[in-house]
């Protein structure tokens, strides 16, 4: 997604340090990517419109001319917020090319809510500005671009802050220079003509509801695994995760049941809940993002099939969507974009 593939520079860090150390990952080529018009990649001009087709298009087989001009004939592929939504584009597509799919707080897995667009009325004025603009192909990188450099580098300075707060119960060591983050968050955002970061509009209705959703289109992707991972205090819901992996499960149970000679083609799903972590848990909690990644590529026991896949979620979780300190036009998926 739009911040870059170097905010996970922290956790490739630990990651890397697991396969020399302990031996306690099984060593692997990491390649991490700035996907087509983001930060260090080339900012070509976008072409897609709000065709949500065509944007899907657009990063898909850029990232597919990349695999094969890198002679990579398969490989787990992560993405992060809307880099996990145009993951699962790419392995839906190209399925052959995927081992593991793994999506870190995915964007656009569940449908927009039939009541949705009547709730946001009751938001103040500002904010039904903001998705109006939206719906019309505005997003916060283009915002961004249009103010002075000195407001919009402090936005990044800012971002940089709020996104490295470490969680008490990280052990990584390592810490994140935070005004090398600013710079890289603040130049791949402002620099170039309007790229990427027009995928916003073209992807999402307003309210980052997906306009095609991924709730009805992973169980149909021919990929042998589905990895999830959520943060705890993390806008994207974990519930939406847990549905479409309990989905695929009881499909995946009754077809053995009945065809037990026959390969089944819905993917198994593993949905996990990374605890004291957000939106960026791979920054907020280095060390237990690391963890679920870990257990994300490493081998799972396919042998139970009715053995529990989705994320075992505390009791009071719902209500950081729909408690009483949430206005009622926030408890959607993604209430806090508001703040």
């Amino acid at each position: 997604y739009g911040t870059g593939a170097a905010i996970f520079s922290l956790a490739w860090h630990e990651l890397l340090s697991r396969m020399t150390a302990d031996g306690s990952f099984k060593p692997r080529r990491l390649i991490a990517v700035d996907p087509l018009g983001w930060n260090l990649s080339s900012h070509p001009r976008w072409t897609a419109g709000l065709d949500p087709d065509k944007a899907e298009e657009w990063f898909v087989e850029s990232l597919e001319g990349w695999r094969s001009a890198s002679g990579i004939e398969r490989m787990d592929l992560v993405g992060h917020s809307i880099g996990g939504y145009l993951a699962a584009s790419y392995a839906e597509r190209h399925s052959n090319r995927v081992r593991i799919l793994t999506l870190v707080s995915p964007a656009g897995v569940p449908k927009e809510p039939e009541d949705f667009r009547q709730k946001i009325l009751q938001a103040s004025w500002k904010i039904r500005l903001m998705l109006r603009l939206w719906g019309r192909g505005w997003t916060p990188h283009l915002g961004l671009q249009c103010l002075p450099k000195r407001i919009g580098y402090r936005i990044a300075v800012n971002c940089a802050g709020r996104w490295t707060q470490r969680s008490e119960d990280d052990t990584c060591e390592v810490g994140m220079d935070k005004d090398a983050l600013a710079d890289y968050i603040y130049f791949g955002w402002s620099e170039g003509a309007a790229s990427s970061e027009m995928i916003l509009g073209a992807i999402l209705h307003p309210g980052a509801w997906a306009k095609r959703p991924l709730c009805d289109r992973l169980p149909k992707i021919r990929v042998p695994r589905i990895e999830m991972i959520y943060g705890d205090r993390d806008w994207m819901d974990a519930r939406h995760g847990n549905a479409v992996a309990e989905q695929c499960q009881a499909s995946t149970t009754t077809a053995t049941a009945t065809t037990p000679t026959e390969t089944v083609r819905t993917p198994r799903i593993w949905v996990q809940l990374l605890t004291s972590a957000g939106h960026y848990g791979h920054l907020e909690n280095v060390s237990g993002f690391v963890q679920a990644l870990t257990q994300a590529l490493g081998e799972r026991d396919v042998g139970d099939e009715k053995a529990r896949r989705s994320a075992e979620l505390p009791p009071d979780f719902a209500k950081r969507f729909q408690g009483p300190d949430v206005p009622k036009w926030r408890s959607w998926e993604g209430y806090e974009f508001g703040r």
